[in-house]
């Protein structure tokens, strides 16, 4: 085979700079091959007389090199100069060309054959006929970012299929390898060589954990990669040398992790697909730099699908999620908390069950997630009774669903979806928000694929947790007003109206008004009868737990319904949206049966509230 090496050369002062001709004498070095090796050099063409040609000529005259001019104005539009020198090279009649820079040093000496062997092996190991030969991408190892896809290697075939272009003129200096790799992902003919470690010395993925980074020489155009992937992709399909070719179905796992437990990550990048034509990536977003990941970075030096980045600094799940997005251009993405047990088959449960069935239909699937039984525990069977974790098993109860928590969901990539990062960094409405802006909604439940999120603390009680949410999850009710209703004052709201009643009463009356407050008390034992008959008498619940131990964590979810309630009115009046006073979030996004119902609830207990309060103010006329 005739193999090309395509190197676009930037040329100060008439002459190559010692260090590039260090790299470059090093990179002639180890191209020793099997195959016919040709070297096509891209230059502007002011340099075309310079001494630097020589130079050229001299460091590769083993092989043959081929100096390619372009127009001073494209100088630093690196992708137009690599595909004018792959169309060269194509027309030289060289079976396979790589795209390299002139300051990276290769530190394999066979490195040519293993790539032309991994594309052998790709077409064995896929069973593909002798007309795609060659029908794949293979990357270099780049030692500074592993499991990123840099300086890519591909086959003249590439051009019958791409409209005789390497990539379309979007593509200016960034982004064109990973186009050309997650490509041919989608048929799972992209891999890297492991034989063919690479160092790039200038630019080059910057990655904040990378001390030794060093900016490129040109200033950075980064383009939306991954839509044109999308685009080519479906080109492909259309093709006609690949009409009996089945697509792979890739997905990328995304988990942004603050607490970096070996144990759960481990776990999760255990998962694997039973299924064939299924390709998994694993994306690690690493929330605190001053973890110790040294055990994961290990893991990543050795595994071409796990990919680790690392935050600045805490910015919190939705950001962590957004980098991962923004590192994706899989098809579908699985989102997992780093907390979590995922059930070993999750992957295929999502595969066969959601994408396979309904992938047509659906922009997102929704799993199961189960907080452990403890029907001996008051505070985790009242979490239960509260409704605050309906959500998380709603994959069981409902076949549709307006939106899943991001602990445990799968949807359809797309650029211009992102999380609002207007939420807590601790999250609350980030998973409801994002749901609602998928092209197709309501969500698919997939019940079968499951995990089992531990309790926080152990089951120990953290109203904390409830009250955060409740604070966050409060801007969804402007961000769509639509799902925003009035209904009758709750607990929090209606004594926050006591406890207005009595300050004013206090500057006519004297401080005893004040004793009006005591008259939460009746209130919030009316509220706790009304749980105890609702859940005890109406619901007809599994019994997660019998007896005293039922009845008092019955009573606690009153408790953290109300710090709920609590965290959402602070919300609203630290934002300044006194306007959603009595109003209410459809968290079913749409159903008036539930609105209905939730009105008639509050209406029940507004009354028992009012009763409450005759009596208490009542006593207090006679009394004082």
């Amino acid at each position: 085979y005739t193999f090309a090496l395509l190197i676009p050369i930037k040329i100060i002062d008439n002459d190559l700079s010692t260090a590039q001709i260090g790299y470059l004498n090093k990179l002639a070095h180890s191209m020793e091959s099997n195959h016919q090796v040709k070297v096509y050099c891209g230059i502007d063409d002011d340099k075309l007389h310079s001494p630097a040609i020589q130079t050229l000529k001299d460091t590769f005259n083993k092989f043959t090199t081929i100096i390619v001019s372009f127009e001073i104005s494209y100088a630093g539009k690196i992708c137009y100069y690599w595909n004018e020198l792959a169309k060269a090279a194509v027309k030289d009649d060289s079976d396979f060309f790589c795209l390299l820079g002139d300051d990276t040093e290769i530190h394999n000496t066979n490195w040519i054959d293993e790539v032309i062997n991994e594309f052998v092996d790709i077409k064995k190991d896929l069973k593909l006929p002798e007309e795609l030969f060659g029908f794949g991408c293979v990357a270099l190892y780049d030692r500074q970012c592993h499991g990123f896809p840099t300086f890519p290697v591909l086959h003249r075939l590439h051009f019958q299929l791409n409209d005789g272009e390497l990539f379309s003129n979007e593509f200016i200096n960034q982004d064109g390898d990973p186009y050309l790799f997650q490509l041919y992902r989608r048929f799972g003919t992209s891999r890297f060589a492991k034989n063919a470690q690479l160092t790039n010395h200038i630019g080059g993925v910057q990655l904040n954990e990378d001390n030794s980074y060093e900016e490129p020489r040109y200033q950075r155009v980064h383009i939306n990669w991954q839509n044109c992937v999308e685009e080519s992709f479906k080109k492909f399909c259309c093709h006609q040398l690949l009409k009996n070719i089945t697509p792979f179905v890739t997905i990328d796992v995304i988990v942004p992790s603050y607490r970096c437990q070996q144990e759960y990550i481990e776990r999760i990048l255990s998962l694997k697909s039973s299924i064939n034509n299924v390709n998994v990536n694993y994306i690690i977003i690493i929330d605190d730099p001053k973890k110790d990941i040294a055990w994961l970075n290990d893991i990543a030096n050795t595994r071409f699908d796990v990919r680790v980045r690392v935050n600045n600094k805490n910015m919190g799940a939705s950001h962590s999620r957004n980098v991962g997005l923004n590192e994706s251009a899989a098809e579908w993405i699985l989102f997992l908390d780093d907390d979590v047990i995922p059930d070993p088959s999750i992957i295929d449960a999502y595969v066969e069950h959601g994408i396979i069935k309904h992938g047509n239909n659906y922009d997102g699937f929704v799993g199961y997630s189960e907080l452990p039984n403890k029907p001996n525990e008051i505070f985790p069977t009242a979490v239960h009774f509260s409704g605050v974790s309906f959500f998380w098993r709603a994959a069981t109860k409902m076949d549709d669903v307006p939106w899943g928590i991001t602990a445990n969901l799968m949807v359809r990539r797309s650029s211009s979806k992102t999380f609002n990062t207007v939420f807590l960094r601790t999250g609350g409405g980030e998973d409801i928000d994002f749901c609602l802006n998928l092209d197709k909604h309501p969500l698919r439940s997939v019940p079968e694929a499951k995990i089992l999120h531990p309790w926080w603390k152990d089951g120990k009680r953290c109203y904390e947790h409830f009250y955060n949410w409740s604070y966050s999850d409060g801007i969804l009710q402007d961000m769509y007003p639509q799902f925003n209703y009035i209904n009758w004052p709750n607990f929090t709201e209606l004594f926050l109206i006591v406890i207005m009643i009595s300050l004013f009463a206090s500057l006519k009356y004297g401080y005893y008004s004040l004793i009006l407050i005591l008259s939460g008390i009746p209130m919030f034992i009316v509220n706790l009868i009304f749980d105890l008959y609702k859940h005890q008498v109406t619901l007809h619940e599994e019994p997660y737990s019998k007896g005293i131990i039922r009845v008092l964590a019955i009573l606690e979810s009153t408790c953290i319904v109300v710090s709920s309630e609590l965290g959402r009115l602070k919300g609203h009046f630290v934002r300044m949206k006194f306007h959603n006073f009595c109003h209410r979030f459809d968290w079913f996004c749409g159903d008036p049966a539930i609105i209905a119902d939730e009105r008639m609830n509050g209406f029940y207990r507004f009354i028992g509230f009012m009763f409450a309060l005759a009596i208490s103010f009542y006593l207090f006329v006679n009394w004082f």
